[in-house]
């Protein structure tokens, strides 16, 4: 599947690194892929944590790495053992005090790394943010993901007046999440602004790879609606929702397009396996916040932290410390430790009433249907006599599960599971309730952790686990496993609790008898009825209605839903249905109270504050923004570009993607036939674009008149260049006002490219020309200067070059903080190299006081905060460590800097775009993409917007 671009074959954990065996077999039937193992190497007791097993004629690295399962199971042993054992008082360190000693040297450690691991380190990450990406991580389908977004919206809200929510992703365009919030929180804008794309589009966009386009809209749409408020949440992806082939990290590359800080909420301290112990937790909850954490290409995205949701309570206190210095270890801050409630866990008749738009037919109160809670959904279709015995059952648990409701073959495979477990036969085996979840593992289902609670507490009511259960109630567990994986346990702090009975509206029967049996103290809750084929009262006859008009002393709601029984049931229990821990609306008035209540006094104070201090910061330009910010300024000015290069099939992609976006006017120059059989090769539709070729165009003449003159040149060879040259064709294109600017060397070198440029299009007053690159990295962009023109520039001209690059850099959205780059920074040295900078430097600065300038500084630490923060100590700085743009010395510097970061980045380079030219004409490099050169288009249309402000017309003296 890999066609053979394998780099290294690992083997690793217990067997891969202890079996030299396993390891010869495995490499014996691929050594015709180019896997050579060393038998020597092989047999060799392993020294160190990795060692290379392969010979050197090996196309592909075979590698041992050698993992610490030993160690990680002795630490667990320890923690074990040490919460079931006395002190011992002998002269050795007792296991009990190890165990401890070693927690409290981490959570030591952690309080000494202090404002890495601590809230401080979040603070830091939040500071100046313009909002906060919110993305969950649920172990489980208990926990509503809106739940944590609800909860840090409250805290957010009651400090701010303008709070905007938006969601990347949305199932439909009146999404009932954007509903939730608008309703909550009183936000007025319209449901359509408020979203990024469907997740029909999303999937579709991938589907087709175009992941770039699918950002794009999303950025899109996220800066057009923040224009209107001074702080946004964005609720990330809801897992429940989303295809099965979605990328993982979706929710990090977004928030990196965004420019946001990220948090994780989790409520992986939820589950709760039978026996764990807060070491293990702890370790888990660890685990998963580095798996959910930013990583590999999408390290740099601001990780605020991570909320630990639906803690148990008798947890809580525990996890508060140990999870948090834990956490601190791996540079992770724990934000909020969130407890569970009772009441988000259980679906309620509102719940049901918004998943199925049913209607209140019968109730003693509309908003008492909150404290409803519903523990299973009892379909009725049967007798009246048979519904009654049955809720009867259902409530009392006893509900025998006999052997026959199985098959025997499965029966007989669970009895010999069962028995297998235990280690010995007989009638009177017993296990215990805590072993059901891994007796039921080993037999392949997955039981959730809400479930194995549920087990306990049912059958052991204890709560210890330790009861003994036969083999004919864990068959019953099994039954109830399998066919009603979706009921939720009892009630879990309701008002009431009890089954929701659905049934037809035409079995009127069930209905008073379940009204009548409601008023009897010996007859089980039942949470409420819900009829089936019925829109509305009208389904119903008028003697029907009368009587539950007059009903006053029964409690039971009755509803009635459109849905038909099969539908409604589907709805309700389906793979997509609703979720056991129900649903939240902007009418779930307890649970609301609730999440307020709960986030109010989890929420660090000063997290949401300092959150807040930066809502109306400068959002931090990302490539994506940029892209975004330099695409609308094209399409609004709709300017003409002239691509001399009409017929390489680059161009040709990037010239049909401007044309379909309606970006801007294409100009290819080329011979037509040529031109259009390269854009069939390659698929693309360049239909709209105006196709010349110099040597037969009507203007030929005039062009050549206008060149001789201004060159003073022959007549002849004027003809000669713009006919058969490309890009003096192009000078001349928009020197006389027929197009607006040139993007061209997409297949010769910048010199050749430039000369027309240079000739025609300098300036009257002869001031420097030079260039910049935008280095479009995915967190941040950069301005290079100059990498293509000037070999080594004085340090006037270098003064020139900084002021001009930092113009261009305002001009498309950068705020310029430049940075004079040398092998030295401040006076850490001296050499005619960096006085040349400090010379350039200051004569920046005495030309624009305003000017953000500092010079000289290494590259590292003009970008990066902490390398600043060392070689700049002590001193004043406002540019090291924040730099966005960077003048180099000279050309060998920048050039071979900026194909250094552009290769190791793999990032869009944009340019080099020429300064000093009265009209833009930019180059690109040989290696540039299609995508390279349209955001090359975009930039020089937004060039060339300011310079026909000044240059309306033609430049032909008249």
């Amino acid at each position: 599947r890999l066609h053979g671009d394998v780099d290294a074959l690992v083997f690793t954990g217990e067997l891969g690194d202890a079996c030299a065996r396993m390891r010869q077999l495995v490499c014996l039937g691929l050594e015709r892929f180019g896997f050579l193992l060393d038998s020597e190497k092989n047999w060799k007791n392993p020294v160190g944590g990795v060692r290379e097993v392969s010979t050197p004629q090996s196309f592909s690295k075979v590698l041992v790495v050698r993992s610490h399962e030993e160690l990680s199971m002795a630490l667990q042993s320890v923690t074990a053992v040490a919460e079931q054992l006395p002190v011992q008082t002998s002269g050795h360190v007792p296991v009990r005090t190890a165990a401890r000693r070693y927690r409290d040297d981490s959570e030591a450690r952690a309080r000494l790394g202090g404002a890495e691991g601590g809230i401080d380190g979040a603070l830091r990450v939040v500071a100046g943010a313009a909002g906060l990406y919110m993305a969950s991580h649920n172990v489980d389908q208990l926990t509503n993901p809106m739940v944590a977004q609800v909860g840090l919206m409250y805290t957010v809200a009651g400090q701010t007046n303008d709070v905007g929510y938006f969601r990347p992703f949305v199932s439909h365009a009146r999404d009932e999440k954007l509903l939730l919030m608008r309703e909550v929180f009183h936000i007025r804008d319209e449901p359509e602004s408020m979203y990024g794309v469907t997740m029909d589009e999303a999937a579709d966009l991938l589907y087709r790879d175009r992941e770039d386009v699918l950002l794009e809209r999303i950025v899109s749409k996220y800066l057009f609606y923040k224009r209107g408020h001074e702080f946004v949440l964005v609720g990330g992806s809801d897992a429940r929702h989303v295809p099965t082939d979605w990328p993982t990290n979706m929710d990090t590359k977004v928030a990196a397009a965004l420019s946001l800080p990220m948090v994780w909420a989790t409520n992986v301290a939820s589950a709760l396996m039978p026996g764990e112990t807060d070491s293990s937790l702890v370790e888990r909850i660890v685990t998963t916040a580095n798996g959910i954490r930013p990583r590999g290409d999408l390290k740099h995205v601001p990780f605020a932290g991570i909320i630990l949701t639906d803690v148990p309570e008798p947890k809580l206190a525990a996890l508060k410390v140990k999870a948090a210095a834990a956490l601190a270890q791996e540079k992770i801050h724990l934000i909020a430790t969130v407890p569970s409630h009772p009441k988000l866990l259980v679906r309620t008749v509102r719940d049901i009433a918004s998943a199925l738009d049913a209607r209140i037919m019968y109730s003693r109160s509309a908003n008492s249907l909150d404290g409803v809670d519903v523990s299973s959904v009892i379909i009725a279709s049967a007798t009246v006599d048979k519904l009654l015995e049955r809720i009867v059952k259902r409530a009392g648990m006893v509900d025998p599960i006999v052997a026959a409701a199985l098959p025997d073959s499965l029966v007989s495979t669970f009895r010999a599971e069962f028995t297998k477990f235990v280690g010995r036969a007989g009638d009177e085996v017993h296990i215990r309730v805590k072993d059901v979840g891994q007796l039921m593992a080993a037999m392949g289902y997955s039981p959730s952790a809400r479930w194995l609670r549920s087990v306990i507490t049912e059958v052991d009511r204890t709560g210890s686990g330790e009861a003994p259960i036969d083999f004919q109630t864990f068959l019953r567990l099994v039954l109830h496993r399998r066919d009603d994986a979706g009921e939720n346990a009892a009630g879990s702090g309701g008002v009431v609790a009890g089954p929701l009975v659905l049934t037809n509206a035409a079995r009127v029967d069930i209905l008073f008898t379940l009204l009548l049996a409601s008023l009897s103290a010996n007859f089980p809750r039942v949470a409420g009825v819900l009829l089936t084929d019925a829109p509305d009262e009208a389904a119903f006859s008028e003697d029907v209605l009368q009587i539950l008009r007059g009903m006053e002393a029964v409690g039971l709601p009755v509803l009635c839903a459109p849905l038909d029984t099969f539908s409604a049931a589907s709805r309700l229990q389906g793979p997509q249905g609703l979720p056991p821990g129900g649903m939240l609306t902007g009418s779930s008035r307890v649970k609301l109270q609730v999440i307020q209540d709960l986030f109010a006094g989890s929420t660090c104070p000063n997290f949401v504050r300092v959150m807040l201090e930066g809502k109306a910061a400068r959002t931090e330009m990302t490539s994506y923004i940029f892209q975004h910010s330099i695409a609308i300024k094209a399409k609004a000015t709709r300017r003409r570009v002239v691509l001399p290069e009409g017929s390489d099939g680059r161009v040709l992609e990037a010239a049909a993607e401007l044309l379909d976006r309606d970006l801007c006017d294409v100009i290819l120059l080329g011979d037509p036939e040529e031109v259009l059989w390269m854009a069939k090769v390659n698929n693309a539709d360049v239909s709209r674009a105006t196709i010349m070729d110099p040597r037969t165009a009507d203007d030929l003449e005039e062009m050549s008149e206008a060149l001789s003159k201004l060159r003073g040149m022959d007549k002849h060879a004027a003809v000669e260049l713009v006919s058969l040259e490309n890009n003096w064709y192009a000078a001349m294109l928009i020197f006389m006002g027929k197009a607006d600017g040139v993007v061209s060397a997409a297949n010769m070198s910048p010199t050749q490219s430039l000369r027309p440029a240079l000739q025609i299009l300098r300036s009257g007053d002869g001031g420097l020309v030079s260039s910049v690159l935008f280095m479009l990295l995915p967190d941040r962009v950069y301005v290079f200067g100059d990498c293509a023109v000037n070999v080594d520039p004085t340090p006037e001209q270098l003064a020139d070059i900084a002021a001009a690059s930092a113009q261009s850099a305002a001009a498309l959205g950068i705020q310029p903080r430049v940075a004079m780059i040398s092998y030295a920074t401040g006076m850490s040295n001296t050499g005619p190299n960096v006085d040349k900078i400090r010379k350039a430097t200051a004569l920046a600065k005495a030309k624009d006081p305003s000017l953000l300038i500092e010079g000289p500084l290494q590259f590292d630490a003009a970008v990066h905060p902490d390398v600043a923060a060392l070689k700049c100590k002590g001193q004043s700085v406002e540019v090291a460590g924040k730099a966005t743009v960077c003048i180099f010395p000279d050309l060998n510097t920048g050039n071979t800097t900026s194909k250094a970061v552009h290769q190791a980045t793999k990032c869009v380079a944009v340019g080099p775009v020429m300064q000093g030219l009265v009209l833009p004409f930019n180059v690109v490099p040989f290696a540039a993409t299609s995508k390279d050169i349209v955001t090359t288009v975009l930039v020089t249309c937004v060039q060339a917007h300011a310079a026909r402000e000044i240059y309306p017309g033609s430049l032909v003296p008249p």
